[in-house]
């Protein structure tokens, strides 16, 4: 409380908010929750590193950027990039909201001092827009070759069109922002389609008119979504639905993580995948020296492992389909391989600690062979589905392809065989 407010013995709402803007302890929170949030992502990060997933993405990116190139040189000027240019950046543009980093139990701590969280709020739109403004510059510098391969000398100078993309930016985190403050849910579903079409008017003025035109559909746009938001009847701050919308970030980065390891904060669920489940337990012979052979095939089909090595083969044979030439494809081959091997080894860590198994008649010998027996047959069946790619894509022979099955076939075994001396040797120390 200011002195003079002490004095006065009340607070105006102009004086509180202006106090509540240079709050230290209200920054300092915010500081504390953006540190916390991105040292419990690191952790997830260099299990992405170490699943060599970013060194693939680059791949990707080197031969998409050839592939971009030699595409450009058959484009003529009359092509439609607008078709293209438009739908990207409208989507980089109209997507993304201020993060807040709000908890639950701020309804009951920081909602009784509202007046003094401008400070926490201002920080996050600072940060949000630093992220996404970095994001529609990098959907710009994406689309911007066709652009001005198209339009030639009458293309938008990069310089201007960047300034017009990150003030639009900036306006549409603006505009997020009043949006999450509308109190009836149909306002805020009205208000968010229309600002997407604005959007892609913006964009659609722009790439296909120019400078001027789009300049002034902006403007024009700017008035229309003002205009709605002062209409439109609001919370100071909607402390439930942004509460709500965190959430939702947090768990698109959770399911963006358990792509490649294990999630605590995501809920552990059994996938039924009958389809696959029944030919391969019926393959099993109901046995007493089979029962770890079983758990582990009912493990890998039914858990988050076999969705893991299932995304990292959809990925390599997109690679593996669009690398150019016999090497570059024998690479990609084996690093997907290499990184699967690496997800695999996960496998035999499961059940270590389960209580009833201990009681169920069955040998502990029997965990290390099914373990590395399961795991090397998924990377068998990876090296074929990859090999088949190979075999199918264009532009090559195809006998590569059934010498990469014949290395598939060898990696798995010798993949086996390493993994089943690793868990031997781990076990011998524990023992």
């Amino acid at each position: 409380m200011m002195p003079n407010e002490r004095k006065s013995g009340k607070i105006t709402t102009d004086a509180r908010v202006k106090a509540g803007g240079n709050d230290p302890q209200i920054r300092a929170l915010w500081r504390k929750r953006c540190a916390d949030f991105w040292r419990e992502m690191n952790i997830y990060l260099r299990d992405v590193v170490r699943s060599g997933f970013p060194g693939f993405v680059l791949l990707f990116a080197i031969v998409a950027s050839i592939g971009y190139g030699q595409i450009l040189k058959g484009i003529t000027s009359d092509f439609p990039q607008a078709w293209i240019t438009v739908p990207v950046l409208t989507v980089a543009l109209a997507s993304g909201r201020p993060r807040t980093f709000l908890k639950d139990a701020d309804t009951m701590f920081l909602l009784p001092a509202e007046y003094r969280t401008s400070g926490y709020f201002q920080a996050g739109f600072r940060y949000s827009l630093f992220i996404n403004a970095g994001l529609a510059m990098a959907a710009t510098i994406v689309v911007w070759p066709l652009y001005a391969h198209v339009k030639g000398s009458e293309a938008v100078p990069f310089g201007w069109l960047a300034i017009m993309i990150l003030l639009l930016k900036w306006s549409n985190l603006l505009a997020s922002w009043h949006e999450s403050r509308m109190t009836a849910k149909p306002a805020r579903i009205v208000y968010t389609s229309v600002r997407w079409g604005l959007n892609g008017i913006v964009m659609a003025a722009l790439f296909h008119y120019g400078m001027l035109p789009g300049a002034i559909a902006a403007l024009l746009a700017v008035i229309v979504t003002g205009g709605i938001i002062a209409a439109a009847p609001k919370h100071r701050i909607a402390w439930s639905y942004l509460i709500e919308l965190e959430k939702r970030q947090l768990a698109r980065h959770y399911r963006f993580y358990s792509w490649f390891t294990d999630v605590p904060h995501l809920p552990a669920q059994a996938k039924n995948r009958t389809w696959l489940m029944k030919p391969l337990t019926r393959i099993v012979p109901m046995k007493q020296q089979h029962t770890y052979l079983f758990l582990f095939t009912a493990t890998f089909v039914r858990g988050e492992l076999f969705g893991i090595v299932g995304r990292l083969s959809a990925v390599a044979a997109l690679i593996v389909a669009a690398m150019p030439g016999t090497g570059a494809k024998a690479v990609a081959f084996g690093i997907a391989l290499a990184i699967t091997g690496v997800q695999l080894t996960a496998l035999a860590e499961y059940h270590r600690h389960v209580f009833w198994l201990k009681l169920y008649p069955a040998s502990e010998a029997q965990r290390i062979p099914a373990a590395a027996g399961i795991a090397g047959a998924a990377l068998l069946v990876q090296a074929a589905v990859l090999a088949a790619v190979w075999a199918c894509s264009p532009g090559g022979p195809a006998w590569p392809a059934a010498l990469a099955v014949a290395g598939g076939v060898a990696w798995a075994a010798a993949f086996r065989a390493l993994l089943a001396r690793r868990l031997r040797r781990k076990q011998q120390r524990a023992s």
